[in-house]
Formats: structure tokens, sequence, C-alpha cells
């Protein structure tokens, strides 16, 4: 012990500090050595028996004084350690190819809805009607009805592709003969992209410049 540390628990050899310094010392404590005594370097022994006998006088004196001592010598030699936060990683997402087809077929099923509704309807303005009530947006609601009124009872086409293809596939401006060529293709297990399925439209004519 070096003089100084000496100097400074002089004033601490009496009674109850030893018999309270005794009663700590555990073998999980006194174990690490060095540590352990160069904890009593942070810990004001005589402060905090006065402090202690301040508050309980001498009654108990000595068992209120352990307890103070035992929970600062914790303190420095167990501290709390902040358990390290874990990430909660994200659920993967589920691969496109098993969230696609359910997509498709709510809006196929959302198309057959709205042929049914027209079949019903008297005339364009009570379609319109109804339309509204399902909170369909007027272009969707022509898409749907193409692609369910062509496609809709036809999974081994509509499973095949995404929305967008079939948007396209069932576009008034592609073809007969190229949508039967798409079809046959798509059955016999060929996928297409909604631009690979728009190239084959017909180029539209531009019109003539007129003459100055």
């Amino acid at each position: 012990m070096s003089p100084s540390r000496a100097e400074r628990f002089a004033d601490a050899l009496v009674e109850p500090i030893v018999s309270a310094v005794s009663s700590c010392m555990r073998p999980e404590w006194t174990g690490l050595g060095l540590k352990w005594i160069e904890a009593f370097d942070q810990i004001p022994l005589t402060a905090i028996l006065e402090t202690v006998r301040d508050l309980f006088g001498e009654h108990d004196l000595l068992d209120h004084y352990c307890v103070a001592l035992r929970r600062k010598i914790a303190a420095i030699l167990e501290p709390v350690q902040t358990k390290p936060q874990v990430k909660v990683k994200p659920a993967p997402k589920a691969p496109r190819a098993e969230t696609r087809i359910p997509a498709i077929e709510r809006k196929i099923a959302l198309g057959l809805q709205l042929l049914d509704l027209k079949s019903k309807a008297i005339g364009n303005i009570e379609f319109s009607r109804l339309r509204r009530k399902l909170g369909v947006e007027p272009v969707r609601v022509q898409e749907a009805l193409r692609v369910a009124g062509l496609y809709g009872k036809r999974p081994e086409i509509y499973r095949c592709l995404t929305w967008l293809a079939l948007v396209e596939l069932s576009s008034p401006s592609l073809p007969a003969d190229a949508r039967a060529e798409f079809e046959s293709k798509i059955v016999a297990g060929s996928r297409f992209t909604h631009t690979q399925i728009r190239a084959r439209r017909p180029l539209k004519k531009q019109a003539r410049r007129m003459a100055a």
C-alpha cells in the first residue's frame, strides 16, 4: 500500500469500519485482487460512517453501515451493464412472385364485379353511379373491365403476367392476331413485359402537315 493510501486509511482503522470491511470480504470481490483494494480509494469510509451515525444514531450503527458499504462496493465492482440493444431485423419481404398474383387476382375480382354491375345497370349513368359507390376511378374501371372481360376466367394467362402487361394485352389497339400469338406463347411458358406487348401495337399515322 502506498504511503498516500496508508495515510488516507489511517483514520478508518477503527470500529465499526474494520468490522464492516471484514463483512464485505466476499470471495467474488476479494478474488478480484488489486481491483478489490483499489475500490476503497473511491469510498470515503469515515464520511459514510458519520452520515450513517447522523441518520440512525448509535442504534444498529454497524448494520446500517455494512449495508451502505456493501452498496458502495457493489456499485464499483458490479456496475449495471447496459445490455446492448438488440436490433430487431424487419421481417423479410415476401418475394414479388408471391405478392404479385394475389394483387392481380384482387383486380380481376374487381373487374368481374364491375362487369356484373354493368350487365345489370340500365345505361351508363346508372353504371357510373354504381361505380362511384365502389370508389373506383374511371381509368381503373376501364382497365379492370377489359382485363376481366378477356382473362377473368383464364388464370393460365393472368397468373403469368404483371397487371401492366395484362392491361397492354387487353388493349383494343393491339391487333387480334398479335394478341392470339402472345396468348399461345404465354400458355406455352413464355413471359412478356408490358413494353414488349406494347411494341406490337401499330404505329399511329402521323398527321400530314398542312401546306403553308
